[in-house]
């Protein structure tokens, strides 16, 4: 089929389809291609929450009193999803299979597939640093359908462009005050330091250290604090391969249109910082690659018959083929972190899905135990086109 003449030996499409009763799902090989059906269990939902709520409910995760508690639930719900979602479709798979792509269904949508684990976890030991996770051993990237995904796969690379513009806004002390009144739902986590999230009310600092440092990396342009404006932006975001957005983001579920990214406000402010999903759709950008190192920029609204409405979705259809997002509050440092390892492994003319894949096992590996949840590291996947960027 057409579909398959875009798949190598090393990838397939997974395929799902979430009914009252059935869960389906078609796994789409190079040279095969097959349909499953399981039961939809009546804990389904349950368990689905459980999973969300162990990997994104930051008062839970940090909470030192109910530790046991916390990974139980973390490595129940990821091991029981992991059984119903993907235990039968990867015992067919050849060996040489090392990349997935998938095209999730309802729900599945704020499900990152590869935080479920394929084997129980050890409740006496508690160590998230060395749980078998499915991103151990595959690359995984997603797609809104099947058909979006090979468009985005016919996009071919403008060579004329520049490699890189980051944008890493700086929110002077007044314009947070202002916006904590207009937003103190975001401001709730405070309290717990060592994990200020790009949804928390707070100046960013490791986000413009890490576009500095990835400017620098790739010869690219770095547009930090001041120079980090609405304005600039779509002055500019037309000239640059990838795109880098390292800032606050603002998730309006109701009306996903107005979900937006908050750039350095001006003085006259006026809310001429804020870019709206909306906006998106009036631009025509030439970006191969959109890296949204903001909060929530692939969680959103789900809409039956065209998935999530994101401002992940809003990139998509301003022109560009790949998509870096995130399905939760993410930290600050440790986001900056992953994205200077990301882009390393890119440059190095590693494939998007497997640079990210590589740059997440080695925070894992470096960091100590008590920043190895899932919160920390897990929460950006990659849709879209996967192919490596031709930096020439």
């Amino acid at each position: 089929t057409k579909v398959q003449s875009y798949l190598k030996d090393t990838n397939v499409l997974l395929s799902y389809f979430i009914g009252e009763h059935n869960i389906y799902y078609i796994i789409t090989q190079k040279n095969d291609c097959q349909f499953y059906k399981i039961k939809k269990e009546k804990k389904w939902h349950q368990v689905f929450n459980n999973f969300r709520k162990s990997i994104t409910d930051i008062e839970t995760i940090l909470d030192k009193k109910n530790k046991q508690a916390s990974y139980d639930l973390y490595t129940q719900s990821a091991y029981q999803l992991y059984q119903w979602l993907l235990a039968k479709p990867l015992s067919t798979l050849p060996a040489k299979v090392n990349q997935l792509c998938i095209i999730p269904d309802s729900e599945l949508n704020h499900l990152p597939f590869e935080l479920l684990i394929q084997a129980p976890g050890n409740s006496e030991k508690q160590s998230y640093k060395h749980l078998d996770y499915i991103c151990n051993q595959y690359a995984i990237s997603y797609a809104y359908s099947v058909s979006l995904w090979m468009e985005q796969n016919q996009v071919s690379s403008q060579k004329s462009l520049l490699s890189y513009g980051g944008f890493a806004p700086k929110y002077p002390n007044q314009f947070l005050l202002e916006m904590e009144a207009l937003e103190q739902e975001l401001s709730q986590h405070k309290l717990y330091k060592e994990c200020v999230t790009r949804g928390d009310l707070v100046d960013l600092p490791a986000a413009r250290s890490s576009v500095s440092k990835i400017g620098d990396l790739l010869g690219g342009k770095a547009f930090l604090a001041e120079t980090a404006n609405k304005e600039t932006f779509l002055q500019n975001a037309k000239q640059f391969k990838v795109l880098h957005l390292a800032m606050h983001g603002i998730v309006d579920d109701e009306f996903p249109m107005y979900s937006q990214l908050v750039f350095t406000p001006s003085k006259e402010s006026n809310y001429n910082h804020l870019l709206n999903a909306a906006d998106l759709y009036n631009v025509q950008l030439n970006a191969e690659l959109a890296v949204l190192s903001a909060c929530n920029t692939g969680y959103g609204a789900i809409k039956i018959g065209e998935g999530v409405m994101s401002l992940s979705r809003a990139f998509i259809y301003a022109g560009c083929p790949s998509i870096i997002m995130s399905l939760w509050s993410v930290p600050d440092s440790q986001t900056g972190k992953l994205m200077v390892a990301f882009f390393k492994y890119l440059k190095e003319g590693k494939s998007k899905d497997v640079a990210l894949q590589q740059a997440k096992l080695d925070y894992l590996k470096n960091t100590p135990e008590r920043t190895a949840h899932p919160l920390y590291w897990a929460g950006f996947v990659a849709s879209g086109k996967m192919s490596a960027i031709d930096w020439d």
